[in-house]
């Protein structure tokens, strides 16, 4: 077994996978890509980002709320989104039901 992913996107369980292959992916990882994935369509730039915070993982050293703060900037609705995505605790982490779900309310609301 080997680790496969884009480090850039990997959530931050799965960063100890990178030397333990004992640690098991699970869904909530994908979400959490999903998050990365939303904040660059939204025009972030996250190696920018990443490169002033001296680390190559949005998981890494305050990143993912730095992206955040950027999406906020550029568009309510993704920013809502990437923040709801971005959770550090798996479980706390939106599934893509719940994803598509809390959109749908969040522009009902605006």
């Amino acid at each position: 077994k080997t680790f496969a992913g884009t480090l850039m996107y990997v959530a931050p369980e799965m960063l100890p996978a990178i030397c333990d292959t004992s640690i098991k992916y699970k869904a909530p990882c994908d979400m959490w890509s999903v998050g990365v994935i939303a904040a660059e369509v939204a025009g972030v730039d996250i190696i920018k980002i990443l490169a002033n915070l001296k680390t190559t993982s949005v998981a890494a050293r305050g990143a993912d709320v730095e992206v955040i703060k950027a999406c906020n900037s550029k568009n309510a609705d993704v920013g809502y989104l990437v923040r709801k995505l971005l959770v550090k605790a798996p479980k706390k982490r939106l599934t893509a039901a719940q994803a598509l779900k809390a959109l749908e309310f969040e522009r009902k609301r605006r």
